[in-house]
C-alpha cells in the first residue's frame, strides 16, 4: 500500500502472527477484533487498519468499493461450500448477504438459482442480480415444489436471527447437498439431526472472510466489482443520507 491508495477494507483485525493467520485462515485468530463491535466503527472520520486487510481499488467509486465487505461475506461462503459449474443453489432470504450470495453464486457457475423474499423490492433485486426465479418466503409450498423438480445441490442461508430457516434449508436440500449458514442466529434452535443424517448433508458455517493461497476472498471481490459493480450500487444502493 502507499499513501493514497484508495482501499476496500475488511472489517476485521487479526494478530498476523499465530498459526491461523501465518496459514492465511486469519478469521480464525484468537485476537480477532471486529470493526463497529469490538474497535471504533467506519462512521468514524478515521480507521486503524492492519494493511494486510485493506485492498486496493484504484480509481472505483467509494461508495461501490463499500459493497465489498458484504460480497466478501457471500464469496467466502460460497468458497466454502465447494460449488460446482451448473450446480443448483437456493438462497434463503434476499437482505444485503442474501443477494450477495446471488451475485457470488452466479460468478462461481452456478447453473440455476432460486432465492426467497420478504419485500417487493428485495424480489426485484434477486431477479435483476441473476437469480433465475424469486418465491415469497411465506410460500414453502412453492418453494418444495421447485426444490422438487431437480435437485437443489446448494442451499445458502442468509436469514439467521430467530428464524427457523435450517429446517427449510435441510428439507429442500438435495441427499448428499450442502447447506451453507451465512445468518447469525441469535438464539439456539432445533437442528433437524434426523433428516441431516438421513440425507448425508454437509452443513458448513461460514464466517466473514480469509486467504485461499495465493488469493484471499476479497481479491475475488475487487474484481467482481470492477467486473459488476456499476450494476450492483445501482440495485444495492437505495438511499444516500
Amino acid at each position: 500500500l502507499r499513501e493514497g491508495d484508495r482501499v476496500a477494507v475488511e472489517g476485521i483485525a487479526s494478530c498476523g502472527t499465530c498459526r491461523y493467520c501465518l496459514a492465511g485462515t486469519y478469521h480464525f485468530c484468537p485476537s480477532i477484533r471486529i470493526v463497529g463491535m469490538t474497535i471504533p466503527g467506519g462512521y468514524a472520520d478515521y480507521l486503524c487498519i492492519p494493511a494486510r486487510h485493506c485492498f486496493v481499488v484504484g480509481d472505483m467509486d467509494l461508495a461501490t468499493a463499500a459493497l465489498a465487505e458484504p460480497l466478501g461475506v457471500a464469496v467466502h461462503g460460497v468458497r466454502i461450500s465447494g460449488l460446482a459449474i451448473g450446480q443448483r443453489v437456493l438462497v434463503l432470504g434476499a437482505g444485503t448477504i442474501g443477494l450477495m450470495a446471488v451475485v457470488a453464486a452466479r460468478a462461481g457457475g452456478a447453473g440455476e438459482i432460486l432465492v426467497t423474499a420478504r419485500r417487493p423490492q428485495q424480489k426485484a433485486a434477486a431477479l435483476a442480480l441473476g437469480a433465475d426465479r424469486v418465491f415469497d418466503d411465506a410460500d414453502e409450498g412453492a418453494l418444495f415444489e421447485a426444490a422438487g423438480e431437480s435437485p437443489v445441490d446448494l442451499v445458502i442461508e442468509s436469514v439467521g436471527g430467530t428464524s427457523s430457516t435450517l429446517d427449510t434449508a435441510v428439507a429442500a436440500c438435495r441427499p448428499g447437498g450442502t447447506v451453507c449458514l451465512l445468518g447469525v442466529y441469535t438464539k439456539a434452535i432445533t437442528f433437524p439431526a434426523l433428516f441431516t443424517v438421513v440425507k448425508e448433508l454437509t452443513i458448513k458455517g461460514s464466517f466473514v472472510y480469509n486467504r485461499v493461497g495465493s488469493r484471499a476472498d476479497f481479491d475475488v471481490v475487487v474484481e467482481l466489482l470492477r467486473r459488476r459493480g456499476a450494476q450492483l450500487a445501482q440495485t444495492m444502493i437505495t438511499h444516500r443520507l
